[in-house]
């Protein structure tokens, strides 16, 4: 996070990714797959970084080809 950028709330990331906020926890909650969602716990929340999840989605999509 090179500037000083707001993180995603949990349902701004759900909503970006168009899933539903469970199916968005199940993904966090999945630490046995190559490359996980990335996020980060703050209290009792999570918060996901708006540039590291593009890039997730591009690797995803990448291994789709």
């Amino acid at each position: 996070m090179a500037d000083a950028q707001r993180l995603w709330t949990h349902r701004e990331t759900a909503a970006f990714l168009r899933v539903t906020p469970e199916t968005l926890y199940l993904w966090v909650a999945k630490t046995s797959i190559d490359d996980p969602l990335p996020s980060m716990r703050i209290g009792r929340f999570h918060r996901y970084d708006p540039d590291a999840v593009k890039a997730w989605v591009g690797r995803r999509q990448g291994m789709q080809s």
